[in-house]
């Protein structure tokens, strides 16, 4: 691949650092301390031409749109960049529609990997599309908020934004997996 373009956007749920090709978004990233560095280090070595895009592209527009609350579904187009098995992951999370949760148990047996629930997780820590690729909707079987790159402060405030009502219990984030929309295989 030889050109990316790349820009900002803001809002008051999250910053984000996107990138995208003429195929699809390649990286969308939280833009906290030190995210930057880790994205334009990303971007070099994978593209060869890295172009900061000055208007709103598309993709920007949709991303904005919806962490302001004026849309939910998320239908836009990516061009994955990882490892065969974190793609087989990533494709699967885009399946887990906004509102609902699905496990990290029920994600590895989707993708025939039944007790590979840490190798889910390890594919959720890399994925390059945070928000369109959402693996923010994946939680541990008892419902669970566990790990989350730019902190699990962000899980919990996208997950509250899509409507499910996070709580902490002994230092530690959970949903309540009996009345939260958790999807079944």
């Amino acid at each position: 691949m030889d050109t990316v373009y790349y820009e900002k956007v803001n809002s008051s749920l999250c910053n984000l650092l996107v990138a995208y090709t003429k195929e699809g978004l390649t990286r969308v990233k939280f833009n906290v301390k030190d995210s930057e560095i880790e994205f334009f280090e990303y971007l070099k070595k994978h593209f060869e031409k890295i172009i900061k895009e000055n208007s709103k592209s598309d993709y920007g527009k949709e991303l904005e749109a919806y962490l302001n609350s004026d849309k939910k579904d998320l239908d836009l187009p990516v061009s994955l960049i990882g490892t065969e098995f974190n793609k087989k992951v990533w494709k699967e999370l885009m399946n887990v529609p906004f509102g609902e949760l699905k496990t990290y148990k029920q994600i590895a047996e989707a993708v025939g990997c039944e007790k590979g629930y840490r190798a889910v997780g390890n594919a959720n820590n890399k994925n390059p599309i945070v928000i369109v690729v959402p693996c923010h909707r994946i939680i541990g079987s008892k419902g669970a908020l566990t790990g989350f790159a730019p902190g699990i402060q962000y899980k919990v405030d996208i997950l509250k934004h899509e409507g499910h009502i996070p709580y902490m219990l002994n230092n530690k984030w959970y949903v309540d997996i009996k009345n939260d929309n958790i999807i079944s295989n």
